[in-house]
């Protein structure tokens, strides 16, 4: 990414404006948008989308840490749908 013409704030600028843009991608991805969805929204193609999600996910450590214990836990909805429903077939079928 290089602009020989432009004045070097100029070219600070504007790598610090791909910059965000990369990172409001990655958070729009990230928030669950889809990969087209992104494309339409930010004009930036699918596959580069792939690209830059891949890139940073090779910076990730490869595993968790068992070490550190969340304070919040969260339960998924439709476990506990799934649960109550069956308690109820299970009083239904005595």
């Amino acid at each position: 990414f290089s602009v020989p013409h432009l004045p070097p704030e100029m070219l600070s600028f504007l790598k610090s404006d791909r910059t965000q843009h990369f990172e409001q991608v990655l958070k729009m991805y990230v928030n669950g948008m889809g990969l087209r969805a992104i494309e339409r929204v930010k004009g930036v193609h699918h596959t580069t989308v792939i690209n830059w999600v891949k890139q940073v996910g090779k910076q990730l450590p490869d595993v968790y840490d068992p070490e550190i214990i969340p304070e919040v836990g969260e339960l998924d909805e439709l476990q506990t749908y799934v649960k109550k429903n069956r308690q109820d077939l299970a009083v239904d079928s005595g």
